[in-house]
């Protein structure tokens, strides 16, 4: 149904009329001059032009009238008056100002309350200024009150003019009701629908204009507390508006929003000037608070912008500045406040190059003015780093007074070391992870630490001559200082190595100074002559020197160690050097050889408590630490034992070998001394093959590999780290190690039945002497009575020659041959044993060694073990540890 067959037809002409009518009839009960400055006040507010329409105060308007409708319990009045005066609204042709109608209506309702000049110049806002008196001549007006309620003939003239869909006679009739029906209304319980908007019926808050909440959020912008909008301190400073001010509820909701910023700027100046104030946060903080100041100065201006916007509104025209604009122009601020608020939560309690690794991992963000902003506050923060990595990497200097570099000294009592020992460049300086900037990876870090003391030690080496030695390292420093910082942190140029300013500079110091470093060790100091002498002493790799000081050493090493002489013991040690071919190698390097006596207990020999050591001094000593010139001395009498036990069996195959001849003159020798080669051959095989294996197996294919590696390093940690290498290898295949020390203790045990042998061995051979030499005094004294001419003799002392005899060859030489026997079986057992552990082992060196030592397979014919150890379970051993699974 439209609107034209609903709405009867009413002319222009007819409007004052009805408007007469209508003030007639609410004031019939006044007088004459109150009717016609009503109808005089009507015909202005429905003959005013449409201006800007106002709602806030249309919303206050209609809340009131719904607040006095609900008084009087007539609810649905309320609600159908809301919907009428929307139907309204959205027809303009018939009215081109609602909100005055919807004032008029108000005050025509008889409400004690009158409007304030706010309400009223916002009522007149759209009024000709030229027609209008001003608000001081406008005398008020009375309140008609017709038994307080909205005259019902009212509505029904509003009602005729409105357009509606649905709206009949009937359902005016309905809506207007008899007194009957309304008294019965009163009695309904009251329903509101949900999306009704309701406010505070409290008459006593103060309306707050637009201008004056703007006003107010600016303020709040710079963290000052407003008449209206203040900060709670109870809330962690959010910003919260006064009770006694009224604000519509979508101006609040906006506004509260906007002042979030205010509380971001907060946090973030709170930070700010604890940092200033307090120096001892570092450098780096202090770089930090910097950049997010110029960040704030940025804010700043445009909080003065959005000021001279609100200065320049002229009264005839719109304000520049509402909420909703403010809103736009504050978005992207509003945005790198929250993103800089966030950054300064995380960097509260962190400084030095933990700050700098916050600041770049959040500089990973989505936003491309983000990441423009914090690649600015990043450049500041790297700056202090930058310092200290240039003073660091071509002074060798620490410059870090507060703690923030990933380069700090270990202790206090290693900072007062000498330069040039060895805890000065393991123990000095370490690296703290906390404190490496994320955008440093740990190999550059461990390239920086060992530039700095590389030409730290070039330093006190050359005696502040560095320059001098390293090509080109002020034209490196210049430019490093003067690069782009952002070569630092990039992370296009980080993933281009090649185009990475910082890593081409830091690559060119670290092989340049590295380079020189190494040359000086070994053209001034000798370095690979140092090797050698350590090779050929400790290691035993000059054989001459060693079977000769064995042979020398002998006598005092067979004495119990506390009876042992010092300087005998030194000079057996010069008189070996002078008697082999060591006399003829550097002097430097022979005069670093000494002898090392350990603590010794009651029953230990001079061979368990000697050993020879290499001195090491001078900035050698940086790469030979103390922990390998502790190892060298256990290596040494490692080696020296298993030399030791080929010595002794040497000794005793000769001692037997001279011994064959008196099996003439006591037959029953032959099967003493038939157990005896056949164990000592046991022994001899096993000890040389041991010996085989430590001496060219482990230490000499080690050598091999580590002349390699120095030759290839390319600055001292590496030739540091492949030193340790080579001597971890050497300790853990030589049974030295952690893994391999049940091993080599039951090596020990076979060792000690090798020394029972040679006991045993020559107490026989002793006896064996004073046997055949008592024999050989019987047949002399015999020949001299021949030659008398006198009988053989005979009596007591033949029968005790006879008995001397029997008693040789029927118990000395059968007890020896069943301890002979005895020894073999525990020999055997202890070997079986050794085989076994050195089978079941992951290492394949000492897989193979087993084998070796097992060579004609007398053992695996005594074990199934050592059977499949060597054959198809091996082999699948070493294939399961060779080839990685499928599902790796």
């Amino acid at each position: 149904m439209s609107a034209d067959n609903c709405v009867p037809n009413v002319s222009v002409m007819q409007l004052p009329a009805l408007v007469y009518r209508l003030c007639a009839k609410q004031s019939s009960h006044q007088g004459s001059d109150d009717l016609s400055r009503q109808y005089w006040l009507s015909s202005e507010l429905l003959r005013a032009p449409t201006g800007p329409q106002d709602e806030c105060h249309e919303l206050y308007l209609m809340s009131k009238i719904k607040q006095k409708l609900s008084r009087d319990f007539r609810d649905s009045e309320g609600l159908r008056l809301e919907e009428l005066y929307h139907k309204l609204k959205r027809s303009p042709q018939y009215c081109r100002n609602p909100i005055a109608l919807l004032e008029f209506l108000y005050r025509m309702s008889g409400s004690s309350e009158e409007p304030n000049a706010d309400s009223l110049q916002s009522l007149t806002n759209g009024l000709d200024p030229m027609t209008i008196q001003p608000m001081s001549s406008i005398s008020p007006i009375s309140p008609m009150r017709t038994n307080g309620a909205i005259n019902g003939q009212m509505f029904h003239d509003l009602a005729r003019l409105l357009p509606t869909d649905d709206m009949s006679s009937a359902s005016i009739n309905h809506f207007i009701g008899s007194p009957t029906r309304q008294l019965m209304r009163k009695n309904r319980p009251q329903t509101t629908r949900p999306h009704t908007i309701h406010f505070d019926s409290n008459n006593s808050k103060t309306i707050v204009s637009e201008q004056e909440l703007i006003r107010e959020i600016l303020f709040a912008f710079q963290g000052l507390n407003g008449k209206i909008i203040t900060a709670d301190s109870s809330r962690e400073g959010i910003y919260v508006i006064n009770s006694h001010y009224y604000i519509p509820a979508s101006q609040q909701k906006l506004a509260l929003r906007l002042t979030h910023m205010g509380w971001l700027f907060n946090k973030i100046q709170k930070y700010c000037n604890y940092i200033s104030k307090d120096k001892s946060n570092g450098h780096v903080c202090q770089s930090f608070a910097s950049a997010l100041q110029d960040e704030i100065l940025e804010y700043y201006r445009l909080i003065t912008v959005i000021e001279e916007q609100m200065h320049d509104n002229r009264s005839d025209a719109s304000p520049r500045v509402t909420l909703h604009r403010l809103q736009v122009w504050s978005y992207d601020s509003f945005f790198r406040l929250k993103v800089l608020a966030s950054l300064v939560e995380q960097c509260k309690h962190k400084s030095g190059g933990a700050l700098a690794s916050v600041v770049y991992h959040v500089m990973r963000h989505g936003d491309p003015n983000i990441r423009v902003c914090l690649t600015r506050i990043l450049n500041q923060v790297v700056l202090p780093i930058r310092r200290m990595l240039s003073q660091w990497i071509f002074h060798g200097e620490l410059e870090d007074y507060y703690k923030e570099f990933f380069i700090a000294t270990n202790r206090l009592g290693v900072t007062q070391t000498s330069p040039l020992s060895s805890a000065f460049w393991h123990e000095r300086y370490v690296i703290v992870k906390t404190q490496l900037p994320g955008f440093i990876t740990k190999a550059q870090a461990d390239k920086i630490v060992s530039t700095g003391k590389a030409i730290y030690l070039l330093h006190q080496v050359c005696r502040n001559e560095v320059t001098a030695h390293i090509p080109g390292i002020s034209q490196m420093k210049e430019s490093f200082e003067s690069s782009n910082l952002e070569s630092l942190f990039n992370r296009k140029q980080l993933k281009n190595e090649e185009s990475n300013h910082f890593h081409i500079l830091l690559e060119t110091a670290y092989k340049e100074i590295s380079r020189t470093s190494l040359k000086i060790l070994n053209e001034n100091y000798r370095l690979q002559d140092h090797f050698r002498g350590l090779r050929q002493y400790m290691l035993l790799g000059q054989g001459d020197f060693v079977r000769h000081l064995m042979d020398v050493l002998s006598p005092q090493l067979n004495k119990p160690a506390h009876k042992l002489a010092r300087h005998a013991i030194v000079q057996l040690l010069e008189s070996a050097v002078r008697a082999t071919n060591a006399q003829f190698d550097d002097p430097e390097i022979v005069n670093r050889i000494d002898i090392l006596l350990s603590e010794s207990a009651i029953n230990d020999l001079g061979w368990d408590v000697f050993a020879l050591t290499y001195r090491i001094d001078g900035p050698i000593s940086t790469i030979f630490t103390n922990e390998s010139q502790k190892v060298y001395p256990k290596l040494f009498k490692h080696l020296w034992r298993s030399k030791r036990m080929e010595y002794i069996l040497t000794s005793i195959w000769k001692n037997l070998v001279s011994c064959i001849p008196l099996e003439k003159r006591i037959p029953k020798l032959k099967f003493a001394f038939t157990s005896f080669h056949q164990l000592l051959s046991e022994m001899i095989h096993f000890i040389r093959q041991m010996e085989y294996y430590l001496t060219f197996d482990v230490i000499e294919c080690q050598w091999n590999q580590l002349q390699t590696h120095l030759n290839d390093s390319r600055d001292v940690d590496e030739l540091i780290r492949s030193h340790c290498q080579f001597l971890e290898q050497v300790m853990h295949r030589s049974l030295l190690g952690t893994l391999t020390e049940d091993i080599y203790l039951q090596y020990r045990a076979i060792c000690d039945y090798i020394l029972e042998f040679q006991t045993h061995v020559n107490s026989f051979l002793k006896a064996t002497d004073a046997e055949i030499s008592a024999r050989i005094k019987f047949e002399s004294e015999q020949e001299l009575y021949e030659k008398r001419g006198e009988w053989g003799i005979v009596g007591l002392e033949d029968r005790d020659e006879e008995h001397r005899r029997s008693l040789f060859e029927n118990e000395t030489i059968a007890k020896v041959i069943a301890w002979v026997a005895i020894v073999t079986h525990n020999y055997r057992d202890n070997v079986h044993k050794f085989l076994v552990m050195l089978a079941d082992h992951q290492d394949r060196e000492l897989q193979e060694l087993s084998s070796r030592l097992d060579y004609n397979g007398h053992y695996k014919k005594r074990d199934k073990r050592l059977e499949t150890s060597f054959t198809f379970a091996s082999h699948k051993q070493r294939l399961s540890i060779d080839t990685p699974s499928k599902s790796q």
